[in-house]
């Protein structure tokens, strides 16, 4: 009885770490589904830019940008640093790996019923 209750253990883990990480792949895909947040992402890829830098390089409202940057950090993939008035964003696309690997996993079940697929043309 004690391995059954060890396993179940195991179990419930095992799933609240899927869905800790599937929350995760949900919550980049809908950060990444927007064209501003995007250039946003691309921009800072290579610099940090200051709010006010970023405004004008993507065309957007402060209250706009304000708005697309929260989007960004509520899924990890922006943060920012205040320097006086100023605060300076980067990206951290270190957060995209889990939503790799899930994207991953769908391009690899999508190949393996696409090859029992063309067996039966």
């Amino acid at each position: 009885m004690a391995v059954r209750g060890g396993l179940t253990k195991q179990l419930a883990v095992k799933f609240a770490i899927r869905k800790e990480v599937s929350m995760g792949v949900q919550t980049t895909l809908e950060a990444l589904n927007d064209s501003a947040r995007r250039r946003i992402i691309e921009l800072l890829r290579t610099q940090t830019m200051s709010a006010g830098d970023l405004a004008e390089a993507v065309d957007l409202a402060p209250s706009r940008l304000s708005y697309h940057l929260n989007k960004l950090k509520a899924a990890g993939l922006v943060s920012g640093t205040r320097r006086g008035t100023t605060i300076y964003y980067e990206s951290n696309l270190t957060v995209l790996d889990d939503t790799i690997v899930w994207l991953k996993g769908l391009q690899k079940r999508e190949d393996a019923s696409g090859s029992d697929d063309t067996e039966n043309c």
